[in-house]
C-alpha cells in the first residue's frame, strides 16, 4: 500500500488485514506524514513523520522541527566571519563559502541585514539567486529600518519585481516582468496519489490543486543592481530589464530576504539561496576607487 493510506480512506478490509499485520509484527507505526512530535495521547501505530525534501537545508528541517515541537532548536551558522557582517531580522542563516541560505519562518519573512552598509548612499549589488522557483528572494536598497522604508527588488515564482515603500506611505509597485521561461521535467510533477501530469496536462488544468512551476524546481538568476542617486538598474543574466528607475528614496541599508509562496500548500519554509554575493560602493568623486562591503565569490586559486 502507499505510505500514508492506512486509516485514510482505503478499502476497509484492506485497511483491517495490514493493521492486524502491522500490530503483530511491529510495536509502533509511523503512519502519516506531518508533524514532527508525537505525544503520550497519539495512538503508537498511527504516529506522524516529517518527510523532508530533497530540497531542503539543514535550518529548514531544523526550522520545521522547532515549528513542530514547540521547542527552541539550534540553527547552523556556518562561516562565522561572514556572519558576523550581517545582523539577523529573522529566520535563520548558513553562510557557506560562496552561498548564504536564509530560511524564514514559518508563514513568515526572514532578513538579513548588512552591518554599516546604511552609511553608503550609491551601491552596486551583485548575486547569483539559486533557491526554488515557488517562493520569494528578496535584495533590499537603502532600507531605513526605523521609517519602515526601502526599494526592493523581489523574485517570486518566476516574476520579478520592482516596489518602493516611502516612509508613511503605502507600498508601489515600480516595475514587474515575467522572465524566461523555466523548462522542467515531467517527473519533477509528482503527487500525492502516485500520479505524474505532463506540462501540456498542468498547463491545461489537470493539476489545479499546483498550478504553475512545481514546487521543487530550482533555478539559478544572475541579478545585477546598480544604484546610483535616484537612478535604479537591474540586469537579470545579463539582461537589463530595469533601466534607469528613478526612485523617491534617499537614505538606508542592504537587507536580503526569504519568505514562502502560498501555491506551496504543504510547506510554509522557505530557503532562498544567495550565491557570488558582492555589495560594494564607488567612491564619490574618485572614479575607479571602490569599498567593498561584502563579498563572498571565489576569487581564483589558493597558491
Amino acid at each position: 500500500m502507499h505510505a500514508n493510506a492506512l486509516y485514510q480512506g482505503m478499502n476497509r478490509l484492506v485497511s483491517d488485514v495490514n493493521d492486524a499485520n502491522i500490530r503483530q509484527l511491529f510495536v509502533m507505526h509511523f503512519n502519516r506524514e506531518g508533524n514532527a512530535c508525537n505525544t503520550a495521547e497519539d495512538s503508537l501505530y498511527n504516529l506522524t513523520r516529517v518527510q523532508a525534501a530533497l530540497y531542503w537545508y539543514t535550518n529548514h528541517l531544523l526550522m520545521k522541527i522547532q515549528k513542530d515541537t514547540q521547542q527552541k532548536v539550534k540553527f547552523v551558522q556556518g562561516d562565522e566571519q561572514q556572519a558576523a557582517k550581517w545582523e539577523r531580522m529573522g529566520g535563520a542563516e548558513e553562510f557557506g563559502d560562496n552561498s548564504i541560505v536564509l530560511t524564514s519562518p514559518p508563514g513568515e519573512s526572514g532578513m538579513l541585514y548588512l552591518r554599516d552598509s546604511e552609511k553608503y548612499r550609491d551601491v552596486r549589488v551583485s548575486a547569483k539567486l539559486e533557491g526554488n522557483v515557488v517562493g520569494r528572494q528578496t535584495i533590499y536598497l537603502r532600507y531605513d529600518r526605523q521609517k519602515e522604508s526601502f526599494v526592493r527588488l523581489l523574485l517570486e515564482n518566476n516574476e520579478l519585481k520592482l516596489e518602493e515603500k516611502q516612509a508613511g506611505r503605502p507600498l508601489v509597485e515600480l516595475s514587474k516582468a515575467t522572465l524566461s521561461e523555466i523548462h522542467w521535467k515531467p517527473e519533477d510533477l509528482a503527487y500525492d496519489k502516485a500520479t505524474v501530469y505532463s506540462k501540456a496536462q498542468t498547463e491545461a488544468g489537470a493539476a489545479k490543486e499546483d498550478p504553475g512551476y512545481p514546487v521543487n524546481i530550482s533555478h539559478m538568476r544572475l541579478r545585477e543592481i546598480a544604484l546610483s542617486g535616484k537612478r535604479l538598474t537591474v540586469s537579470v543574466d545579463k539582461q537589463v530589464v530595469i533601466d534607469s528607475q528613478e526612485t523617491a528614496q534617499d537614505s538606508g541599508g542592504i537587507a536580503l530576504e526569504s519568505r514562502y509562496s502560498e501555491q506551496n500548500q504543504k510547506d510554509d519554509i522557505y530557503d532562498a539561496v544567495f550565491t557570488d554575493v558582492s555589495v560594494v560602493a564607488p567612491a564619490a568623486g574618485e572614479p575607479g576607487k571602490e569599498t567593498n562591503l561584502f563579498r563572498n565569490a571565489y576569487s581564483g586559486w589558493r597558491v
